[in-house]
């Protein structure tokens, strides 16, 4: 089963996150990032069906509580360079940002950055196959300046709460739809 809009292809899903921290042992301010974040989830599912469902932006609302739009940019078929602009809620306030696909493995990973938004963000979601369907890894790193860096931690926790849900949410959607 393919998610793809009427008369479209998939296109990269945009920003995911994820919710295990990665210690930052040693780390200075300096050097590192404002979140450095892994989390992995198995969905009963089977690999290809829940990669399609991650490549196709106008499914992240669905399953990213705070995701308000995600669309993409033109009309090119997934790869590298595609973009894709999410407008969503982040600790009250509506921001917008622009991701760029940096890989892109059908039925693999993909990968992004950010071109726009209040952090850069960099983050793939691999998929591999599972005794129990589909593991699904998503890592998310965002740099911040200034009084951001002062936040690092509480924005870290807040995006870890996120992830924890968003992957709950995904989870319930695919496997109900068995």
């Amino acid at each position: 089963m393919k998610y793809a809009a009427p008369g479209n292809s998939p296109h990269l899903s945009g920003w995911l996150s994820s919710a295990t921290v990665v210690p930052r042992t040693g780390a200075t301010v300096e050097n590192s990032p404002l979140i450095s974040i892994e989390h992995a989830i198995v969905i009963d599912r089977p690999l290809d069906e829940v990669f399609d469902y991650l490549a196709a932006p106008w499914k992240m609302p669905e399953w990213q509580a705070d995701v308000l739009e995600a669309t993409t940019v033109g009309d090119q078929p997934i790869g590298p360079d595609t973009k894709v602009r999410v407008r969503r809620r982040f600790m009250g306030q509506i921001v917008t940002l622009t991701l760029e696909t940096t890989e892109f493995k059908p039925s693999e990973r993909f990968s992004f950055t950010s071109e726009s938004g209040p952090i850069t963000l960099n983050g793939s979601v691999a998929v591999t196959p599972h005794d129990r369907g589909t593991s699904v890894l998503f890592t998310v790193s965002g740099e911040g300046s200034g009084l951001l860096m002062l936040a690092g931690p509480f924005i870290e926790q807040i995006v870890r709460q996120e992830t924890m849900d968003n992957a709950a949410n995904l989870k319930k959607i695919l496997e109900s739809e068995q």
